[in-house]
């Protein structure tokens, strides 16, 4: 009886977890992408200065450059790819493995989705379902001209 009794409790807890893993992976974080928006209200000219001077490098947490690179967001910046000028992308912590969570400049204001799928000048915002495993999306909006906020959840 007792052993039955935390099989069950076992069972539970297991199925708890899995429903809160499931919640946090697959929701949009909408705290990154408020602090993307407010960091850019505040640092726009900054960000574009240091992106200039970086350019071709790619900083994480070992550059010298990171710091100055992560001051405006808060801790969260994992590292910054400058090395394609057509897409400079800031990368952010994230709690679930298959979430990647980037702030993205593409000076031709359109960003490339998937192979066949842009977020053009006309569009704010595009959400692409069902990917990966079934479960799976990418959300990308338009922050402001050139900077988009991308999410994605692709489970494998």
């Amino acid at each position: 009886m007792k052993r039955q009794a935390i099989f069950i409790l076992l069972l539970v807890a297991i199925g708890i977890g899995f429903c809160i893993d499931q919640f946090i992976g697959k929701e949009n974080n909408t705290e990154i992408h408020t602090q993307c928006k407010e960091t850019l209200a505040k640092n726009h000219d900054a960000l574009l200065s240091l992106m200039g001077s970086h350019q071709g490098e790619f900083v994480d947490r070992d550059s010298e450059a990171f710091r100055a690179f992560s001051a405006p967001f808060a801790g969260d910046l994992e590292w910054v790819d400058l090395r394609d000028p057509k897409g400079i992308v800031f990368s952010f912590s994230s709690f679930h493995p298959e979430t990647a969570k980037r702030l993205i400049y593409c000076p031709d204001n359109r960003i490339q989705m998937r192979a066949d799928t842009f977020l053009e000048e006309a569009e704010e915002e595009l959400r692409l379902e069902k990917l990966g495993a079934g479960d799976g999306y990418i959300w990308c909006i338009r922050i402001k001209e050139c900077w988009f906020y991308w999410e994605s959840y692709l489970p494998t």
